[in-house]
C-alpha cells in the first residue's frame, strides 16, 4: 500500500514538474528539460532533476521553440528616501531664537558704545577743567572734542588737518594712531604726568585706565618752568656786599 502511495506521489510530482518544465535546446544540439529559475540579460539558470546549471544566451538556440532575446536593462529601482531626522530645533522655532540673539547682541554693542562715549567724554571734560581750558563742555561733542584737546595742549588747530590722511587705505590707520598718540602725549605733559602714559591712550583697554588716570588723578609734580611767584609778590633783592671800612 505504501509503495503505491509513493508511486502515485512520484507520478504526480513528475507530471507537475513536466507541466512547468521548459524545453531548452542548446546550439550544440543538446536538449534540456528543466525549469528556468533565473534569467538575466545574458544568461539563464536552469533546474533540471534537482540540479542547477547556468547557460549563457549565446549557447542557447531555442527556449520552448522561441529564440531567446536579451532582456532590456532593468530600470534602476527607486530607493525610497529615508526620513531625515528632525533637528532638535525646527526651522520655525530657530528663526525667532536667531532673531532674539541678534537683537540682544546689537543691544549689548549699543550699550558698550554709549558707555565708552560717556566715559571718555567725562574724562576729557575733567582734564579740560583741571588744565583751565574752556569751554570744557566741548568734550561731549564729536569732532569739537578734538579741537578741545588741541586747545588743552596749546596746539594749532591746523594740526587737525592731518586727520584727512586717515582716509587713505592702509596708511590711514597709522596716521590716525600716530596723531592721537602725539596728542595724548602732550595732554599727559599738560597734566604734569609722564608723556609715555599718554601714548598708551591709543592702546585698547589700556586707554580706559589712561583716561581715568589723567582725568581723576592728582596734578603730579610740576616742572621748574611751571613754578611762578604769586601775583604782586616783589622779588627779593640780591644780598649786597658790605662796603669796606674807610682807610
Amino acid at each position: 500500500m505504501k509503495r503505491r502511495v509513493a508511486l502515485i506521489v512520484a507520478v504526480v510530482l513528475l507530471i507537475t514538474a513536466s507541466a512547468f518544465a521548459e524545453t531548452i535546446i542548446l546550439k550544440s544540439g543538446e536538449e534540456i528539460q528543466g525549469v528556468i529559475l533565473e534569467r538575466t540579460g545574458d544568461a539563464i539558470k536552469v533546474d533540471f532533476n534537482g540540479a542547477e546549471a547556468t547557460y549563457s544566451l549565446d549557447e542557447v538556440a531555442l527556449i520552448d521553440g522561441v529564440e531567446p532575446e536579451p532582456l532590456p536593462a532593468a530600470e534602476a529601482a527607486v530607493v525610497p528616501k529615508q526620513k531625515q531626522p528632525e533637528p532638535a530645533t525646527s526651522p520655525s522655532k530657530a528663526k525667532p531664537v536667531a532673531a532674539a540673539v541678534s537683537i540682544l547682541m546689537a543691544f549689548l554693542a549699543l550699550v558698550f558704545i554709549l558707555s565708552f562715549y560717556i566715559y571718555t567724554s567725562l574724562c576729557l571734560q575733567f582734564i579740560a577743567k583741571k588744565t583751565d581750558t574752556a569751554p570744557a563742555w566741548l568734550a561731549w561733542i564729536p569732532v569739537a572734542n578734538i579741537f578741545l584737546m588741541c586747545k588743552i595742549v596749546s596746539l594749532s588747530y591746523w594740526w587737525i588737518s592731518i586727520l584727512l590722511f586717515a582716509f587713505l587705505p592702509y596708511a590711514g590707520a597709522f596716521v590716525s594712531v600716530g596723531f592721537f598718540g602725539f596728542l595724548w602725549y602732550k595732554i599727559a605733559l599738560a597734566r604734569n604726568k609722564p608723556g609715555w602714559i599718554g601714548i598708551l591712550a591709543v592702546v585698547p583697554i589700556a586707554n580706559l585706565v589712561v583716561y581715568g588716570y589723567l582725568a581723576f588723578g592728582g596734578n603730579g609734580s610740576a616742572s621748574l618752568k611751571s613754578v611762578s611767584l604769586p601775583p604782586n609778590q616783589p622779588k627779593a633783592d640780591p644780598p649786597q656786599q658790605p662796603s669796606p671800612p674807610p682807610a
